[in-house]
């Protein structure tokens, strides 16, 4: 959950260093390395100081520790995780590329800093009274970091995306120090709220005369519903004089979904912005399993 304090940082990233602007160099430049060594730096200093602020400033310290946190939330940590690594990577790999650095050198440097950074922000944990080093975490942020750079090699391309999306939901307002209390915290914290995405371009697996359309993904989505605890299935609480009951169930979805960056234009601003969000799944209606019943919502956020 903590992790996505860095969604923020990575959009930015997407943003100002997006592939319309920055085109891959055929040989190395020191000075290009330096710049992206001092900019990655930067962004994990900075994030680094922030998540100490916003997370481990109040919280008691202890030794070196772990903890087994794989059942907890429903799954819904540990996909933040794998998406987070997943991101970092493709940013780390696109600047490396523009350094000048070859394929799959560039590949191993996303894969390395991904793995540096966010094994440094589960050391924070691990030192926690409240949390602890997971080894559920590291297996998740592998497998983010490894789900680029594998279709980076294989495919030279990312025909499966991993994406994220949010709506506000009325859960948080029972336990607001944990599901946040304003929307930007609901935003992080809410799991409730918070939905992710595997999107897979259909036509990058067809023949090339196919005229499927290029930018048309179908997503597979994962979120919980009445979770307000990270275990367990019952929570009760009563507000008001009333008492209300919860059930965590588990919801998934089928919906379809953009891939902006196979959208053809020559604007380098466009495919800089394209590039930015293809981070986030697009509303469309989608089928929903919930409790073993198949439902319907005209929108899947």
């Amino acid at each position: 959950m903590r992790l996505k304090l860095f969604i923020l940082c990575i959009a930015f990233s997407n943003i100002t260093f997006g592939q319309g602007f920055f085109v891959p160099k055929d040989s190395v430049s020191k000075k290009r390395m330096l710049w992206v060594a001092s900019t990655e730096l930067g962004l994990a200093g900075g994030s680094s100081i922030g998540t100490w602020n916003f997370w481990y400033k109040t919280q008691e310290l202890s030794k070196l520790h772990s903890f087994d946190d794989s059942k907890e939330w429903g799954g819904m940590d540990k996909l933040g995780h794998a998406y987070t690594a997943n991101k970092i990577t493709g940013l780390s790999v696109k600047l490396a590329r523009w350094s000048g650095l070859k394929p799959m050198k560039a590949r191993l440097y996303g894969f390395g800093v991904a793995m540096a950074y966010q094994t440094s922000l589960e050391l924070m944990d691990g030192f926690s009274v409240g949390w602890g080093f997971s080894w559920t975490d590291i297996l998740a942020n592998t497998s983010g970091s490894a789900i680029y750079v594998a279709q980076d090699w294989a495919w030279k391309e990312q025909r499966v995306l991993l994406k994220f999306s949010y709506a506000p939901t009325k859960y948080a307002a029972f336990r607001p120090n944990t599901l946040g209390s304003t929307f930007g915290e609901r935003l992080f914290k809410d799991y409730n709220g918070q939905t992710h995405w595997v999107s897979g371009n259909m036509s990058s697996f067809m023949s090339k005369n196919s005229k499927f359309p290029k930018c048309i993904n179908v997503a597979v989505g994962h979120s919980m519903d009445q979770k307000l605890y990270g275990n367990g299935t019952q929570s009760s609480f009563t507000k008001d004089g009333q008492v209300y009951n919860f059930t965590a169930q588990h919801q998934w979805y089928l919906s379809l979904d953009i891939d902006f960056t196979r959208i053809q234009t020559s604007r380098k601003w466009l495919k800089t912005l394209f590039n930015a969000l293809n981070l986030v799944k697009v509303p469309f209606p989608a089928l929903v399993l919930q409790g073993g019943k198949l439902g319907f919502s005209p929108t899947s956020y």
